[in-house]
C-alpha cells in the first residue's frame, strides 16, 4: 500500500512553490493550475482510457523516443508559457524536476525496474528542503516514514534504495540546478 501517492506529494510541491517563491494569495492560482494540468489531468486521461479498455498494451507500446520527446516539447512549452507570463520560475524547476524523474523511470524501464513512488519520496524530499528551508525537514521526515514502510515490506530492498537514491539524484538534483541557473 502507498502511504502517500507521488500525484498528492507532486501536487503539494507544485502548490506550495509559488507561494514560497511569491507570497500569498497572488501564487496560488499558479500552484492550483499546475497542479491540475501535471497531476489531476494525466490521471483523469488514464481513467477515462482504462475504462474505455484502450489501456490494452499500455504506454510502453510506443517505446521511450516518442514518449520522452512528447514530454520534452511540454516541458519547454511550459517554460515558455511561464516565462511569457511572467509566472514564477521555483514552479517551472519543481514541474521539470518531476518530468526528470519520470523520464529515467521511462527510459531505464527495461534495465532496471525503479519504483516510481519510492522516486517521488526521495525526489520530494530534497525538493522540499531547498524549497521550505528548515521547515521542509517535516514533509521530508514525513516521506522518509512513508518511503521506510515500503522498504522494510520488501524482500528485495537494494531495487527500492536504489530507487529512492535515484530520485532524490534526479528530481533533486534537477530542481537544485534550474533553481541555481535562474538566480
Amino acid at each position: 500500500m502507498r502511504l502517500t501517492p507521488p500525484s498528492v506529494v507532486w501536487g503539494l510541491a507544485l502548490l506550495l512553490s509559488p507561494i514560497v517563491e511569491d507570497g500569498w494569495p497572488g501564487s496560488i492560482i499558479w500552484g492550483i493550475s499546475a497542479a491540475v494540468l501535471v497531476c489531476l489531468v494525466p490521471w483523469a486521461i488514464v481513467t477515462w482510457l482504462d475504462r474505455a479498455n484502450d489501456l490494452r498494451r499500455g504506454i510502453s507500446r510506443l517505446g521511450a523516443t516518442p514518449v520522452v520527446a512528447a514530454a520534452g516539447a511540454l516541458m519547454y512549452l511550459t517554460l515558455r508559457l511561464v516565462r511569457w507570463l511572467d509566472g514564477p520560475l521555483g514552479l517551472a524547476a519543481v514541474i521539470f524536476a518531476v518530468f526528470a524523474g519520470y523520464a529515467v523511470v521511462l527510459l531505464f524501464q527495461r534495465q532496471v525496474q525503479l519504483d516510481w513512488s519510492l522516486m517521488t519520496y526521495g525526489g520530494a524530499a530534497v525538493v522540499f528542503l531547498l524549497m521550505l528551508g528548515w521547515w521542509g525537514l517535516l514533509p521530508a521526515a514525513v516521506l522518509a516514514l512513508a518511503a521506510w514502510s515500503l522498504i522494510r515490506r520488501e524482500p528485495v530492498r537494494r531495487r527500492l534504495l536504489a530507487s529512492l537514491i535515484t530520485g532524490a539524484a534526479v528530481c533533486g538534483g534537477t530542481y537544485a540546478a534550474l533553481l541555481q541557473a535562474v538566480n
